[in-house]
């Protein structure tokens, strides 16, 4: 069990569920391990090769563990399990392969100067970033 399930509860309030209706002093906790494990964790210095890797193969596990995800959606946002099955979990993959793809497309680029200088522009990762998606 996830050490901050039993802080959120399923719609019903009878089962405890992972959910980002944690406390504000647990979820504070919770992005400060995030941050410190992409600041300080192997990621960053990872290849991109190895980091497209690990996202498909997460890509594989969500697809193979579609229905369970579905009806953990389902339960923890209140959609209908038709949703979930047919649009949030297909979508969750999709999303998984598209950026597992482009880990090794980031790269810079030299922009055209009048004066004589270079200059570049150097896309990277920068770390945990937290949505807010209404739906």
């Amino acid at each position: 069990m996830h050490p901050f399930a039993s802080l959120a509860r399923e719609p019903s309030g009878s089962q405890p569920a992972l959910s980002s209706n944690l406390h504000p002093f647990y979820n504070l906790i919770l992005h400060f391990f995030l941050f410190q494990a992409f600041d300080t964790g192997p990621w960053p210095r990872m290849p991109a090769a190895q980091r497209a890797k690990i996202l498909h193969r997460l890509a594989d596990l969500i697809e193979a563990n579609g229905e369970e995800l579905a009806l953990l959606e389902t339960l923890d946002q209140g959609k209908t399990i038709t949703q979930s099955r047919s649009a949030d979990i297909p979508q969750t993959v999709s999303h998984f392969r598209y950026f597992a793809g482009m880990c090794d497309k980031i790269e810079g680029s030299t922009i055209p100067s009048e004066l004589e200088f270079t200059a570049y522009t150097l896309r990277e990762p920068i770390g945990v970033v937290g949505q807010i998606i209404p739906w």
